[in-house]
């Protein structure tokens, strides 16, 4: 009977050891660029998506790296459907959580105040839009609850500027200086 000696039973230990190391190194390094992708700015996280895809992608290397085509194929297939399907649905799911607030400017102030406001009151703005004229105004789309809108306004008031939510029934949108009262009437006439 001949027993294997120490030098092989080792090797053959290595052999099964390395594809486990190789892949560690492999999750050790995309985890450091899927954090390198992930941001945080104005309240809110951005980069999650880029980085779940990373992992996601290296995943299926090392998983065609270790001959399991059939694992891999799915996977990439799922990661096809979940990155195309999932951002229309997001998209029409929160398009409901879109609220208007309009900031209207007086005489002096500046669009570079409106941009402070919107970064000290770390909103996600959906969009900005600018409108020039007698009676200048910033229409900001809120991405969020009301309570970002809300949030967005008493930063405004803070800073000096007039804001309101566009469509409250409890705030009256304005649309320049107020109307001067009418002329009384005569009840003769």
């Amino acid at each position: 009977m001949v027993l294997p000696s120490r030098s092989w039973i080792r090797s053959i230990s290595e052999a099964l050891i390395l594809p486990m190391r190789i892949a560690a190194q492999i999750v050790t390094g995309v985890g450091f660029l899927g954090a390198g992708t992930i941001l945080q700015s104005r309240g809110a996280v951005h980069g999650l998506t880029t980085a779940a895809g990373l992992w996601v992608a290296a995943a299926i290397g090392i998983a065609v790296g270790a001959g399991s085509y059939v694992a891999a194929m799915l996977t990439t297939v799922a990661l096809l459907i979940i990155l195309t399907l999932l951002r229309p649905l997001e998209n029409h799911l929160l398009r409901n959580h879109i609220h208007t607030v309009v900031l209207q400017l007086a005489r002096g102030q500046k669009i570079s105040q409106v941009m402070e406001v919107i970064e000290d009151s770390a909103i996600e703005t959906a969009g900005i839009e600018i409108s020039r004229g007698p009676h200048p105004a910033v229409t900001i789309k809120v991405r969020g609850a009301e309570n970002e809108a809300l949030r967005l306004i008493q930063a405004a008031a803070l800073h000096g500027l007039n804001a309101v939510e566009e469509g409250s029934p409890t705030r009256a949108a304005f649309h320049g200086p107020p109307s001067p009262p009418p002329p009384p009437t005569s009840p003769l006439a």
